[in-house]
């Protein structure tokens, strides 16, 4: 009897080990086709695995594919949607039991995301996240017949793309991302490094758990280190409309290194001064909306209201309005920043100025009280118009020394390397004299006995 069951226990042992070693000598290649079909049906889109597909138990249940490929939506630009290098799945054993699929680690090597506006104005991922909602066909199986949860998900090496409409592109590089989350419902937390503008870029990102007909509480923040600034978001997430609602903000120690870092281009007249701007926000994918702004820009205080329309041509409703504005301070700070170095000829270094024609443009802006020129001026206001290229000035006016008001309208426009302007200049003045001495005229020039009050 001791010798059946001492046979017996050694079938089974060779049972088992059969059952771990085999997977290693399946070629499950032949189980791709297979696979891509039932991931097709999960994304909505058609998957395609192009390289080899692995599958071992030992150590630990695991699945390996190369070359993985999700379909673009229909009128994007590009044929995939996401293309993967190689996926690396470890599974839990022991919730295996239990019906639920544990996914231990999840690593995905150079991945490539494309996202793009679409003519219509939505993004090819949201018309990817509507297929994905659309039911199971009658008779087909359910998309995850399992529970799935994920312990952690990692990107290496990634890349990030975003084609605008008008097919400016905009791309994160060398994205590398730790994700830890409890389920697929959250909550979830992520943390990630990659280079936008060959500028080093660190990302932080939590969702809260999802609740069917609630909003999902978000929390981001985007940090450019060696540009001294970061821009954060708190509040919630509507996964339906993708919609998201709380409070901006963005700090920077140096204004204009930071707003260069962002767009590309140095920005000509900001000052190197500490940035700091708060305002509730509502995101959505076709709009962003500000609709209480408060701004510190050194010591200048503003408030105000913004609104950025986006696609194939975006367009900035912006209103400030600054009770003091130091504009002496600002050319002079710009000057320092803007000089060559010793020794070098400033002739033909400087950049010709031109009138942006990628966007479209309101502006309102006031202040209250400018210090310009060595003077003050008064209740100075601005309204124009950026349109294709031309700007409109609708009402320029200002209280400037000499008793003197006066309002500016015309319209200005790029003609060759600089921008022409053509309008009309009204003023009524106490003292025209001591207005032209401040606007730069020599008093030397003026006749002694004319242009006073």
């Amino acid at each position: 009897m001791k010798q059946f069951f001492a046979v017996l226990l050694i079938f089974c042992l060779m049972v088992v080990v059969g059952l771990l070693v085999l997977p290693s000598f399946i070629d499950w290649n032949q189980y791709r086709e297979d696979l891509a079909a039932l991931l097709s049906r999960a994304a909505g889109q058609q998957v395609a695995i192009d390289g080899d597909l692995e599958m071992a138990l030992l150590p630990s249940p695991r699945i390996n594919a190369r070359d993985v490929r999700i379909a673009n939506v229909k009128g994007a630009s590009e044929a995939d949607l996401a293309r993967v290098g190689e996926v690396r799945m470890q599974i839990a054993v022991g919730p295996l039991f239990s019906g639920r699929v544990s996914v231990s680690s999840l690593l995905l090597v150079n991945p490539v995301v494309n996202l793009e506006s679409l003519p219509d104005g939505r993004g090819n991922w949201e018309v990817a996240a509507e297929l994905s909602r659309k039911p199971a066909r009658p008779g087909t199986l359910p998309l995850l017949p399992v529970q799935f949860s994920f312990d952690k998900v990692s990107v290496a090496d990634g890349v990030l793309a975003w084609r605008r409409a008008d097919g400016a592109m905009q791309r994160l590089d060398n994205l590398n991302a730790q994700v830890a989350m409890v389920d697929l419902a959250g909550p979830a937390k992520l943390e990630a490094s990659a280079s936008y503008r060959d500028r080093p870029l660190n990302i932080s990102l939590s969702l809260g758990k999802h609740t069917p007909g609630q909003p999902l509480q978000l929390g981001a923040r985007l940090s450019l280190a060696d540009a001294g600034g970061d821009i954060s978001f708190n509040g919630s997430l509507d996964p339906d409309s993708m919609t998201a609602e709380g409070k901006a903000e963005i700090a920077a120690t140096d204004a204009a290194a930071f707003a260069t870092a962002l767009a590309g281009e140095q920005f000509a007249g900001l000052p190197r001064w500490p940035l700091d701007l708060k305002s509730p926000v509502r995101i959505a994918a076709d709009k962003i909306a500000a609709g209480e702004i408060s701004l510190r820009l050194g010591e200048a205080e503003a408030m105000g209201q913004a609104e950025l329309t986006l696609g194939k041509q975006p367009r900035l409703q912006l209103r400030l309005d600054f009770a003091s504005l130091d504009v002496d301070r600002i050319q002079a700070n710009s000057a320092e920043e803007a000089a060559p170095p010793a020794g070098e000829d400033a002739a033909g270094k400087e950049a010709a100025m031109k009138l942006p024609a990628g966007f479209d443009a309101e502006l309102q802006l006031g202040a209250k009280i400018l210090r310009w020129k060595g003077g003050i001026v008064r209740d100075a206001e601005l309204t124009a118009k950026l349109e294709g290229g031309v700007l409109t000035l609708d009402h320029a006016g200002a209280q400037i020394p000499g008793g003197t008001s006066m309002t500016l309208s015309g319209k200005a426009a790029n003609e060759g390397d600089a921008v022409r302007f053509d309008g009309d200049l009204a003023a009524i003045s106490d003292n025209l004299r001591a207005a032209l001495v401040w606007a730069g005229v020599g008093e030397e020039a003026l006749p002694a006995d004319r242009l006073r009050a």
